[in-house]
């Protein structure tokens, strides 16, 4: 099986969103996609069996919002785990669940963003039209085109902090109301928001939060 690795992560993952913090720091309605990042994080790192072991705690809660595309991504994080450790069976009926009732209704990108790591059990899955695979496989290629196209920007290298402080920036938060908020001092936000303003060449928290607007597939380290 073709796990995937944490240099193909998509996004910057804070280490706090492995913790049980997101309670405290991520608001109510947004937490089932905190989850997504969260079990995706568990598998890159191969911790298969951490995953699983809280998988179905995060099914319920995706579903208990209700929010079917988060519980459809997770549901695919862990059965790329079930499939990691050998559990065929496991990871086709974990994936069928989630698959199966949003086929119909053409919800192809959550398997077509998984599909080099999901094809293996995909292919087992007797269920899925032909048509549903040639789609999936297709919508795959322009979605892993687009993310190459954008690894060739010129654009100026955030690191994850930097984005996250400049984030919040754009929410209009403090710099006292943005070390409250990731806790860390408001000489740490001060140092990483002049870090910011000379890579993206901005002199004042409007222009950096114009620019972070208009670069939202900015790079990042």
């Amino acid at each position: 099986m073709a796990v995937l690795t944490a240099s193909q992560c998509d996004m910057p993952c804070p280490g706090w969103l492995n913790t049980k913090e997101t309670l405290s720091r991520v608001r109510f309605m947004t937490r089932p996609y905190a989850d997504i990042i969260v079990s995706k994080s568990l598998l890159l790192s191969g911790e298969h069996a951490k995953l699983i072991g809280i998988g179905e705690e995060l099914r319920k809660k995706a579903a208990h919002y209700p929010n079917a595309l988060a519980g459809i991504y997770i549901a695919i994080h862990i059965s790329l785990a079930h499939e990691a450790l050998g559990n065929k069976s496991a990871a086709e009926e974990t994936l069928k669940e989630a698959l199966l009732p949003a086929l119909p209704d053409g919800v192809y990108m959550p398997p077509a963003q998984n599909y080099e790591a999901l094809k293996p059990v995909l292919g087992r899955i007797a269920e899925v039209s032909e048509q549903d695979r040639r789609r999936i496989a297709e919508l795959h290629g322009m979605w892993r085109k687009g993310v190459e196209e954008l690894k060739k920007t010129d654009l100026p290298i955030l690191s994850g902090r930097e984005l996250e402080v400049a984030a919040l920036v754009v929410q209009g938060l403090t710099n006292q109301k943005i070390a409250d908020r990731l806790f860390i001092s408001r000489e740490t936000v001060k140092s990483l928001l002049n870090k910011a303003f000379k890579k993206t060449e901005t002199q004042s928290r409007t222009e950096l939060s114009a620019w972070l607007l208009q670069n939202r597939n900015m790079k990042y380290q």
